[in-house]
């Protein structure tokens, strides 16, 4: 007999329970029984076998993402995620790094202050086909994402 814990098993692709029935579908029941049948006489549990990829942990899908506060003109840095813009003293510009060395990546850049100073975004790559993006408006929230060329407002 083959050692059970190096078959391949393959759960199916359906609904646990049958929805018309309100019973277990009978592609399960099967699945249950020749998992029973390649245990045979061996002492193989069921928590010994693996079926599927290994379980994802809630840990696996924690995200770290930088807050930073800013009072005077910024280069944006790969480490940044949100860039509070404090502009109380002045207009304050935001340099976004190039584009094509951080494809994906997303900056959420806010202003912070109620004055009616200028928060600027730039970059040398276009952000929406423009050279610039500015707001005086408190609490504006500009969110940019790369695609490795070119910076866009979500």
């Amino acid at each position: 007999m083959p050692n059970p814990l190096n078959t391949p098993i393959t759960p199916p692709r359906v609904a646990f329970f049958n929805p018309q029935t309100g019973a277990v579908a009978r592609e399960w029941y099967m699945f249950f029984l020749s998992l029973y049948q390649l245990g045979g006489d061996s002492s193989v549990s069921l928590d010994e076998l693996q079926i599927g990829p290994p379980p994802i942990t809630i840990e696996d899908l924690q995200v770290t993402a930088s807050v930073v506060t800013k009072t005077a003109n910024y280069t944006a840095t790969a480490d940044d995620y949100t860039i509070l813009c404090d502009a109380t003293a002045g207009d304050i510009t935001i340099t976004l790094p190039a584009a094509s060395g951080l494809d994906q990546h997303i900056f959420n850049i806010k202003k912070i202050d109620s004055t009616a100073n200028l928060v600027t975004i730039t970059s040398t790559d276009t952000i929406d086909d423009e050279a610039s993006v500015s707001t005086y408006i408190q609490w504006t929230n500009i969110v940019v994402q790369s695609d490795g060329a070119n910076w866009y407002i979500l």
